[in-house]
């Protein structure tokens, strides 16, 4: 077990092991450094920001929240005061505060930045609120320039949901289908089984419906017939993700 001889006259050097074990996610270790250097450095915003980050890994969600509101108050520039903002609707968001996570995500958009995740976590909110005609307005907004392939493609699967909602058979399809299509470039296996699924079940319920675009059913067809195939390709890319973090 590692012990910290360090004299009061070695800041400097606290702050250095603070930094190093905040980038080596040796998060007990921040914690225990940055409660010392608060009273070295009242009004440093990176050890209230990293203290923060470092509560909220180990789950100590009102220890996060009461430093990234710190953090808040001291930063120098719009990108912090965004980071700090968004992770402060992120704690109240795990402690069941939706109604104060809506209002620090959107602090966020109001900041005359486009943030298509934090917008399309404000559409989650709605969404799960079903306040659905809100949430598909913001899922839209988010959509666009969105480089996040996963949240893209859970997205556009939420998006179907309300177009069930609205009984557009049509526009379900679509929306599974563009979920697929954005999913097959990710290794989250286990959101394209629940996209797949859904698709193969909405594909044999409806291929004889007269009222379906029947392009629409060509163009999914060959997602059903390459499942293996696709889960293949996924498995093998998550497999490279896994080696490139070791």
């Amino acid at each position: 077990m590692e012990m910290f001889f360090l004299k009061k006259q070695d800041p400097e050097i606290l702050f250095e092991k603070f930094l190093m074990y905040f980038q080596k996610n040796k998060f007990k270790k921040v914690i225990r450094l940055g409660e010392k250097l608060q009273n070295l450095y009242p009004n440093f915003f990176i050890i209230y920001f990293n203290l923060g980050y470092a509560y909220y890994t180990t789950k100590q969600y009102n220890e996060a929240l009461t430093n990234f509101i710190k953090a808040s108050d001291l930063v120098i520039n719009q990108q912090d005061l965004i980071s700090c903002y968004e992770w402060i609707g992120e704690c109240y968001s795990q402690l069941d505060n939706i109604e104060l996570a809506l209002q620090y995500y959107k602090k966020c958009t109001e900041l005359g930045v486009f943030l298509p995740n934090i917008i399309a976590k404000i559409g989650i909110i709605y969404f799960n609120d079903e306040k659905y005609d809100l949430a598909e307005k913001f899922f839209e907004s988010s959509l666009y320039d969105n480089e996040d392939f996963i949240l893209k493609s859970y997205i556009l699967f939420l998006m179907s949901f309300i177009f069930e909602k609205k009984n557009d058979i049509n526009a379900v399809l679509k929306y599974n289908l563009l979920s697929l299509e954005e999913i097959i470039n990710t290794a989250d296996i286990s959101l394209y089984i629940t996209v797949v699924t859904n698709l193969k079940l909405l594909y044999n319920n409806f291929r004889e419906n007269k009222n379906v675009n029947s392009e629409l059913l060509v163009d999914i067809k060959p997602f059903i017939e390459q499942e293996n195939q696709n889960l293949l390709k996924m498995a093998i890319l998550k497999a490279k993700k896994i080696k490139e973090v070791r």
